[in-house]
């Protein structure tokens, strides 16, 4: 996916941004088909003062694709954080536009874990909350992508986008970026998620300073958790008060990613009959069949699906 991102002069100026559109899709759609146009929508800073300038901007990329390139998917709105109320005027307006896919920056980062609420509502019932305007809009189809996630880190300014009071540890950084993966996958309603970014020391996976690439504890839990999961099948996710379980299966194994807002001790978690437990960075635990202790680091359980 290609992200266009807007300046002022475009947004002002329609006849140059239909130029420039053109010039885009023409010289890339051989790469891919799927452009998200527009970008952090509702911050005046990245230069769209109304959802009304915004409509105004993506009906000529709209427009464009009706008459010359029929086969690109296009996404919008492209709303940063949880300002429903934007994404609600793009969705229901009498603006002659459609979204292929409704793009979203949903961060969470200022709650702190992606399980924490705003407004009453935590990661998983933001995104239903979102699905549910998808719905019943006639704006836009139905499959959610979220563009951009992450949390800042602490003790990286001027690189965390955030105030230091925002930021969080290498630890709780990665294993958020876990948990908001496989939340979002649990609520059944999101397509893709992308995290914002590979390579930034402030909020990244690997951190670029000083001339040399130091890979965060994020970027091993990131890894081993597509390595696991690429490939299966998501059968439930059970929550008991404050711990987590999500259940998968892949070429006949099963796999439980459990973790907990809270320090608890659960029983034996798996048979002797081939299963193993990895943790988040994918080292193998040397318990079996003893007790074992979850936090907030997500642990795979991995054993045989028939046993």
């Amino acid at each position: 996916m290609i992200n266009v991102l807007q300046d002022r002069r475009h947004v002002e100026e329609l006849v140059l941004l239909k130029e420039s559109l053109t010039k885009i899709f023409e010289q890339f759609s051989h790469l891919t088909s799927r452009f998200q146009i527009g970008n952090a929508i509702n911050r005046k800073k990245w230069a769209i003062f109304s959802m009304d300038e915004y409509l105004r901007f993506y009906k000529v990329a709209y427009d464009l694709k009706k008459s010359s390139f029929p086969k690109l998917v296009l996404l919008g709105p492209s709303v940063i954080d949880f300002e429903y109320y934007f994404t609600l005027r793009t969705l229901f307006n009498f603006h002659k536009v459609y979204f292929d896919q409704c793009s979203s920056l949903l961060y969470v980062d200022r709650r702190g874990a992606p399980e924490n609420t705003q407004l009453g509502f935590d990661l998983a019932n933001k995104l239903k909350l979102l699905y549910a305007l998808l719905c019943l809009s006639p704006k836009t189809g139905r499959d959610i992508v979220i563009t951009e996630t992450n949390w800042p880190i602490t003790q990286t300014a001027p690189y965390a986008p955030t105030s230091e009071n925002d930021c969080v540890n290498l630890q709780d950084h990665a294993s958020f970026l876990v948990r908001y993966y496989l939340l979002a996958l649990a609520s059944g309603v999101v397509n893709q998620v992308y995290w914002h970014q590979l390579i930034a020391p402030g909020y990244g996976l690997i951190d670029n300073r000083d001339n040399s690439l130091i890979k965060y504890p994020a970027y091993f839990a990131f890894k081993f958790m597509l390595s696991v999961l690429d490939g299966a099948e998501f059968i439930k996710m059970k929550r008991q008060q404050d711990t987590f379980r999500l259940s998968f299966v892949k070429q006949g194994q099963k796999i439980d990613v459990l973790w907990s807002l809270s320090s608890v001790t659960l029983a034996s978690v798996i048979d002797s009959a081939g299963g193993k437990i990895m943790t988040r960075d994918g080292e193998r635990l040397k318990q079996k069949d003893q007790p074992i202790t979850l936090d907030g680091s997500p642990v795979f359980i991995i054993g045989d699906a028939q046993a």
